[in-house]
């Protein structure tokens, strides 16, 4: 029990900076799609 729960709390952890990066790649993407070079 204890076991998975740690494994939960540790993707949750590592999870959030991931979906942080993975917000900044969207808005860039965006950015790029948006723009003409």
């Amino acid at each position: 029990m204890k076991q998975t729960e740690c494994r939960e709390a540790g993707l949750r952890y590592a999870s959030e900076p991931l979906v942080k990066v993975q917000q900044v790649v969207e808005r860039g993407q965006k950015t790029d799609s948006g723009q003409t070079i």
